[in-house]
């Protein structure tokens, strides 16, 4: 999303119809610094925070058990994807988020292919397939 937003193509990608959320519960694993700028995105209104909620919490914990290798933060990040009828734009190295997600009715699609839908300039659209690879 940061890198996206450097090369200036949140914007276009939203107007081509997409939303893109996070929970606040996402953005404490980052860095101040990234903290600051998707902050910036979120009062700027290209980035919708969600709330994580107390369903959200209960869904974590009532998963946790049988899904540890996920841990709560994925867990919470699929739940978010449910209520709000999200894809997931998921890298390969985190494969095993894709098949739990399905389980759960979230559809996923990597990088590449999210990119490939949603920016028109080829140039910026290659860049980005290579940076995410």
């Amino acid at each position: 999303m940061i890198t996206l937003d450097r090369c200036g193509l949140v914007k276009p990608i939203i107007d081509n119809g997409c939303k893109i959320i996070i929970s606040e519960f996402r953005i404490s694993y980052y860095s101040l610094e990234k903290q600051t700028l998707i902050n910036r995105m979120i009062g700027a209104g290209i980035v919708d925070l969600v709330d994580d909620g107390a369903d959200a919490l209960d869904f974590a914990e009532t998963h946790s058990s049988y899904m540890s290798h996920i841990g709560k933060g994925g867990l919470l990040v699929i739940h978010m994807c449910v209520t709000n009828a999200c894809v997931m734009v998921i890298e390969s190295e985190f494969q095993f988020y894709r098949e739990i997600a399905a389980n759960f009715g979230v559809n996923s699609v990597s990088p590449a292919d999210f990119f490939r839908q949603n920016i028109e300039d080829t140039q910026r659209r290659e860049f980005l397939m290579n940076v995410f690879k």
